[in-house]
């Protein structure tokens, strides 16, 4: 399985463009290497994700789990989730403790990949997705910015 290395998308092998946001790909599409791999994510306030979940009744929730979801599978250079899972997650509570499960389990490889302390969260992760979806995505948001922080 190959990723876009801007957007994180499915390419076939053989496609000389992304299907979804149209990036050239240099000769074939290959799996990002550590070189080749977004520096790292967006970082973004822990806090902000926290507040626009719940003011906006769970409508960013949808946004920031397919945009996180594409980020790790970039990260990964596999599908740990695919983008439209994710996004489903504030539409059906079974999904989004799943998704966030799936967050939980990808933490600790991304964190040792950049010298950082795994720390596996994915129980509570699924506790705090079933009963309060934002406080998890506000954890997650947390971890994959120190992930980033670490890339740089």
């Amino acid at each position: 399985m190959t990723f876009c290395t801007e957007c994180g998308a499915r390419v076939e092998p053989g496609r000389q463009s992304c299907p979804a946001c149209g990036t050239r790909l240099e000769q074939s599409p290959q799996s990002p290497s550590p070189t080749t791999r977004p520096a790292r994510g967006r970082r973004t306030d822990p806090l902000a994700v926290l507040l626009l979940g719940f003011f906006t009744c769970g409508i960013y929730h949808i946004f920031w789990c397919s945009n996180r979801a594409r980020e790790i599978n970039v990260f990964l250079s596999r599908e740990a989730i695919s983008p439209t899972t994710a996004a489903l997650s504030a539409c059906c509570l079974p999904v989004s403790a799943y998704t966030l499960y799936v967050f939980g389990q990808s933490l600790p490889e991304m964190q040792r990949s950049v010298g950082i302390e795994p720390r596996d969260r994915s129980g509570m992760l699924i506790l705090l997705g079933i009963f309060l979806s934002p406080a998890a995505a506000m954890i997650v948001q947390q971890e994959l910015n120190r992930i980033w922080d670490a890339r740089t």
